[in-house]
């Protein structure tokens, strides 16, 4: 796990620009903290960096930027390639010889046999990467099948630019930070710039799956290597089968020479990660690691902890207070580079510090809600479709409201009095793929000062839309762009490197290569990983009500953190920083203070798009 970064320009390379690719890659040392490498062909006009966070082969074999051994090419990468022991013995067959044992070497000598395309098809891990290709002076950028890491790039003046994370790209010298309004809108509604886009024009977001062919700094095309599988209904894996490739794929992410452990949420996902990992180490057990909260309505350290004394992890937990919240808070732009506005990057932060005190390498449960069906507006948009076509709901949606409305304003009455206008707003539908949507949205309201960089709300119509469906939108859009980049920020801020193996594409294919009846029965999703689960932990202890991993925005709002927010959302900051209504602002935070309706969504997106923009000193 690493950072990456890199220019090619139109003209011969300088002085100037070793000092500059100096000054972009030290600027990602969180991401790698262990070592740095740079390589320039000045007369090509390329430059590559790396920081390099060490996990296999600790010594100078594994450092990057790589050149293959016949010198074609060289790569600059961030990831782990989970099945390069095997793709070494295969390329040791066609008589490679390898220096060291790390999968950095196994990668560029698999793009030196087979090519860019054969190597990358090859490949099962996460990646993000960058090759160069001396004989035909073309540049490669490629990402990995569900976009487990990022990648920015972009043009700059003279130059293609790109990196692991935005902060880098403001050291190259023609690189203007103009803001994107309409990623700003995207932004607004969904809470997270969705790929393409970045924040900033001229600068995107390599998608996941593709790989994008540079024969110039001027000269780009795109191709898609990877896509989700289609619907087998004939599909009879079984139990076993399923089981035996999770194995197979934990082993593998096993894979380290330094110290490993796990996030341990207390969840069906965390829960299945940690019992196979704990498993694969016998009789060594991992660390696992938990979050815990005061409110009950959020804490599941509770569980955690019986999880891990069931399984004998050596656990460790870490409170999530409001003053650590607080101490956290004043970091997140910098963090996260962008506006993003998923609160549980407060807990996915402070349970990354907590980690990389004991090991430098977690393996988390992330991906399983999408690949299994299990998150709970895919069966509450199910539930409330199924209540009749679209004139009966709209005429259920004006009851929920009406109900609402005669409720009294009342704090303790808030999240009740949320629910139902919640509910009225998804009734009031045409379409479950647009009740998909709304529950996306972390505004519904549009609180721009220029309205017109709002999108558009997705006109789906009365299409019936799937669970699967959503599935699919989910995996394509919201796993990569808020999920997994929550992630990657969070751990990479502090050098740990956190591994997926749920996400590993051949358990996604597995999965999507199923029939949704397979993962949803009686109503309920993950049916598969609860049964896996069962060969390791009693039911008792994982099946309860779904939590998630979210944090009491709403409660601290009102109270520690009160002081921090009334500063960012006056009037004079709204006015100030430009990117929001004053009068909207006020409305819905007046509203939420007052306990008219729960408003911690909405808010927090503007409080994260106020202090990003004071803190990078970014306005329209």
């Amino acid at each position: 796990m690493c950072g990456i970064v890199g220019f090619w320009r139109g003209r011969p390379l300088d002085a100037a620009d070793r000092v500059v690719l100096d000054l972009m890659t030290d600027s990602l040392a969180h991401r790698g903290p262990d070592g740095r490498g740079t390589w320039l062909e000045p007369a090509a006009g390329v430059a590559l960096g790396h920081r390099r966070l060490a996990i296999q082969d600790l010594s100078d074999a594994g450092k990057q930027p790589m050149t293959s051994a016949d010198g074609r090419f060289v790569l600059t990468y961030n990831g782990e390639i989970y099945n390069a022991p095997a793709l070494r013995e295969v390329l040791r067959g066609h008589r490679h010889v390898f220096r060291g044992t790390s999968d950095t070497e196994v990668l560029v000598e698999a793009i030196s046999h087979w090519g860019i395309e054969q190597a990358i098809e090859r490949a099962a891990g996460m990646f993000a990467a960058a090759v160069w290709d001396n004989r035909l002076r073309t540049l490669y950028l490629v990402r990995d099948r569900i976009g487990i890491k990022p990648l920015y790039w972009g043009r700059a003046g003279d130059a293609i630019v790109f990196s692991s994370e935005l902060k880098a790209l403001r050291h190259f010298p023609d690189f203007q930070p103009l803001l994107d309004l309409n990623a700003v809108g995207d932004y607004c509604r969904y809470g997270v710039v969705h790929a393409p886009r970045s924040i900033f024009k001229g600068i995107q977001k390599l998608e996941a799956g593709h790989i994008l062919t540079l024969a110039g700094p001027d000269k780009s095309t795109s191709m898609r290597y990877w896509q989700l599988p289609s619907v087998l209904p004939d599909n009879a894996s079984s139990i076993d089968d399923i089981c035996g490739l999770l194995d197979q794929i934990v082993h593998e992410h096993l894979i380290s020479d330094v110290a490993i452990g796990t996030f341990l949420s207390g969840g069906i996902d965390s829960s299945l990660t940690t019992a196979v990992a704990n498993q694969a180490r016998a009789p060594v057990h991992v660390t696992s690691f938990t979050v815990g909260f005061d409110d009950p309505r959020y804490d599941e350290s509770h569980a955690a902890r019986a999880i891990a004394e069931h399984l004998g992890t050596n656990h460790v937990e870490v409170g999530a207070t409001p003053k650590l919240a607080l101490d956290l808070i004043g970091q997140l732009p910098e963090v996260y580079d962008e506006p993003f506005a998923d609160s549980s990057q407060l807990p996915t932060l402070l349970i990354s510090k907590l980690a990389r005190e004991h090991v430098a390498v977690v393996l988390s449960g992330d991906g399983g809600d999408e690949l299994f069906a299990g998150y709970s507006r895919y069966h509450w948009v199910s539930r409330i479709g199924a209540l009749g076509p679209p004139p009966v709901r709209h005429i259920l949606a004006r009851l929920a409201n009406n109900a609402a409305g005669l409720m009294p304003a009342t704090v303790c009455l808030r999240d009740k009095r949320t629910k139902l206008r919640r509910f009225g707003e998804l009734a009031a539908q045409p379409g479950l793929l647009a009740m998909h949507d709304n529950l996306l949205a972390v505004s519904r309201e549009n609180l721009m000062r220029n309205r017109a960089h709002y999108p558009a709300v997705q006109k789906h119509g009365e299409t019936p839309g799937t669970v699967r469906e959503m599935q699919v939108s989910d995996t394509l859009s919201y796993l990569p762009d808020d999920i997994l980049a929550k992630v990657d920020r969070a751990s990479m801020a502090v050098g740990l490197e956190t591994r997926v193996p749920l996400l590993d594409h051949r358990l996604v294919e597995l999965a999507f290569s199923l029939p949704t009846e397979v993962h949803v029965q009686n109503g309920v999703g993950k049916a598969l990983p609860r049964k896996m689960l069962s060969r390791h932990l009693p039911v008792g202890l994982y099946e309860r009500p779904k939590q998630g991993f979210s944090v009491p925005v709403g409660v601290w709002l009102d109270g520690p953190l009160a002081s921090w927010a009334d500063d960012l959302l006056s009037e004079s900051a709204i006015r100030a920083q430009g990117f929001f209504d004053p009068t909207a602002v006020s409305k819905i935070w007046r509203e939420h203070k007052q306990g008219a309706v729960n408003r911690q969504h909405e808010l927090w997106m503007v409080l994260t798009l106020q202090q990003w923009s004071r803190h990078w000193n970014a306005t329209p």
